[in-house]
């Protein structure tokens, strides 16, 4: 079944000093989900970033159709407003190879920093 963003709920969580998560809701079927915690006293190389991105997953046979774009898209929206950087440590999982995930991630504005490492600055 194809379905689109636009079809979906968005469900947003953001508990200051410690998480921000974004579900995508098709139904009552979670379809995508971003996770991000707080950082504290966090560096590397003398970047101190304010979110960690712990996981962005989309549901395997909802992959394709633009709804890791579009909530990744939602969590950066969400960091410019609030003025927080991100860390993200990539790791591939479930037949995505380190590559196509880093290029992602640099397409929606990342910078690589070092290997499997990557910031966003608002």
């Amino acid at each position: 079944m194809k379905i689109t963003p636009e079809q979906c709920e968005i469900k947003e969580t953001y508990v200051p000093g410690t998480q921000y998560s974004l579900m995508l809701l098709y139904g009552k079927e979670c379809v995508a989900v971003a996770d991000l915690s707080v950082t504290v006293e966090y560096s590397i190389d003398d970047i101190y970033p304010d979110l960690y991105f712990n996981r962005l997953k989309v549901k395997e046979q909802y992959r394709g159709m633009g709804l890791g774009s579009f909530t990744l898209d939602k969590v950066l929206e969400f960091a410019r407003m609030h003025n927080f950087s991100i860390i993200n440590m990539t790791n591939p999982y479930g037949g995505l190879d380190l590559k196509q995930l880093t290029d992602f991630y640099i397409r929606h504005g990342f910078k690589q920093i070092k290997d499997r490492i990557l910031f966003f600055e608002p």
